[in-house]
């Protein structure tokens, strides 16, 4: 998920400028969150992504994406989805 939102997002983005993600764990072995690295200064939070490890095998991916965000976050969110 990190690398390809780092390689969708490098420029294809409101801002235009180059965006890296992280990872942190929420619930080890079961819930994560991927958000961009950098601090970008806005009144919210721009996205974030939460996995989530459902049974038997499977993840569960919620995109958190405001709204002028969202025609970039959600194909790039998508293209690892598949």
């Amino acid at each position: 998920m990190v690398r390809s939102l780092n390689t969708q997002m490098h420029t294809n983005n409101p801002l235009g400028v180059s965006i890296t993600h992280k990872t942190e764990i929420i619930e080890p072995g079961r819930v994560y969150e991927v958000s961009p690295q950098q601090t970008i200064t806005l009144t919210a939070e721009i996205y974030f992504i939460r996995l989530t490890a459902v049974q038997p095998s499977g993840t569960r991916i919620d995109v958190h994406v405001i709204s002028t965000w969202r025609d970039q976050v959600e194909p790039a969110v998508r293209f690892c989805a598949t």
